[in-house]
């Protein structure tokens, strides 16, 4: 069923996002309290190409880290979904740099991951 899956994808990136939003806001706090809004849209973005990625990248199938090609994906879907920011968001290089299009791209992945192995 897809809905369910688009659910799971979702709310993996919302987990992401907020786990990158409540990094910036203990690692820049000075960054979190001026520029608030320019961060979450960027964060936004974001998570939206993660999505887009993670739908591409696993099509029907689950995630899994119990074969080589299951590990290799969701490896890179956290390397190449943190370059995203870079290659495609105007001044995306600012998540790059800070780490929190890495901090983001890992806790999406890790979260459907797990979400996936829950719900078999």
């Amino acid at each position: 069923m897809v809905m369910p899956r688009v659910f799971k994808l979702l709310f993996s990136a919302a987990a992401g996002a907020l786990a990158a939003m409540f990094m910036l806001s203990q690692s820049l706090p000075w960054a979190y309290q001026t520029e608030f809004k320019s961060w979450l849209m960027l964060t936004t973005i974001h998570s939206g190409l993660l999505v887009l990625l993670m739908i591409i990248v696993f099509g029907n199938s689950r995630p899994t880290l119990l074969s080589l090609s299951g590990a290799a994906k969701c490896l890179g879907v956290a390397g190449i979904g943190g370059l995203l920011a870079f290659l495609i968001i105007p001044y995306g290089f600012v998540l790059v740099k800070s780490g929190l299009a890495f901090i983001s791209a890992v806790v999406a992945t890790v979260s459907y991951l797990l979400l996936a192995a829950v719900n078999k």
